[in-house]
């Protein structure tokens, strides 16, 4: 089920003088052309972003050291994903870097470094995310692919004697 989200028209008019034309002259549709059209490009900033950052955890966990505060530079990025995610709608994307993240912050202060599978795999996923362009709720998918990244993550642990994040 599509579910359209009609701006109240003020806040299209607002818009609309954003783009340089005269909110009194434009019409609810052109104003709404108008927003679509700005959304469309915020996505596509957030979305080029995102590949960025993506890329800099691919780079960043090639010489990942063990995370011994909340400044390292790995933990932060991962963070950085998470967040931009859940402001452009991709919860899919959030969700697999909050995972990664609570695996990091897990790992925090054992003197161990993060397990390159565990790593490796959210990183795929987060690339595969973007690849598809997974806005919006999570699908059955989605909420598979996390499952499984979070029982990787949790026998890492395990394994390295680490508890748990939490939640």
């Amino acid at each position: 089920m599509n579910v359209v989200i009609t701006p109240p028209k003020q806040t299209l008019k607002q818009k609309a003088k954003v783009k340089g034309r005269s909110g009194a002259g434009v019409s609810r549709e052109e104003a709404i052309e108008l927003g679509d059209a700005m959304l469309a490009e915020r996505f596509d900033e957030a979305r080029a972003e995102l590949a960025r950052l993506v890329a800099e955890v691919r780079e960043s966990a090639a010489a990942a050291q063990p995370v011994a505060d909340d400044r390292d530079p790995l933990l932060k990025l991962t963070r950085q994903i998470a967040d931009t995610g859940g402001t452009f709608g991709h919860h899919a994307m959030t969700r697999v870097g909050r995972s990664l993240e609570g695996y990091l912050m897990a790992l925090m202060g054992t003197g161990r470094r993060p397990e390159a599978t565990v790593v490796t795999l959210h990183i795929e996923a987060l690339g595969m995310l973007l690849g598809l362009d997974a806005r919006g709720a999570l699908g059955d998918g989605e909420i598979q692919l996390l499952d499984g990244l979070r029982k990787v993550a949790a026998k890492a642990l395990a394994q390295a004697g680490a508890a748990p994040p939490a939640g």
